[in-house]
């Protein structure tokens, strides 16, 4: 899973294929930090070619603890959900590898979840 926005480098490169590399949750902050990585495209992050730029998003986990993210539930799709909440990435289209399914907003909220919004930044 990965989302698709196209995003022009400081160097001049650009890139569309945004993967998230990781998310870490301190739970003394509640705070978390996600980054996301970029790529020219799919097939070349799938060839293992190096990112090209990278992202980070510290956000408040206070509004997702609610969320009821059972076993059934892609932990990868609810953090693409909030990427996407970010004016960074409001008009990104999700990719799906065979087998995913994608989160909305809506769903989140579905899912006993609060509404999600951005935070202000």
């Amino acid at each position: 899973m990965a989302i698709k926005k196209s995003f022009m480098t400081t160097f001049g490169i650009e890139g569309e294929y945004w993967r998230i590399a990781q998310t870490n949750i301190d739970w003394t902050t509640m705070m978390s930090h996600i980054e996301v990585f970029l790529y020219v495209n799919q097939d070349i992050r799938k060839e293992g070619n190096t990112p090209i730029a990278s992202k980070v998003f510290d956000i408040s986990i206070m509004p997702y603890i609610g969320l009821n993210v059972g076993p059934v539930v892609n932990i990868a799709a609810v953090v693409y959900g909030i990427l996407k909440t970010f004016p960074d990435f409001t008009d990104a289209e999700d990719i799906m590898d065979p087998g995913q399914v994608k989160i909305a907003l809506e769903d989140l909220e579905n899912l006993g979840g609060p509404i999600i919004t951005p935070p202000d930044k």
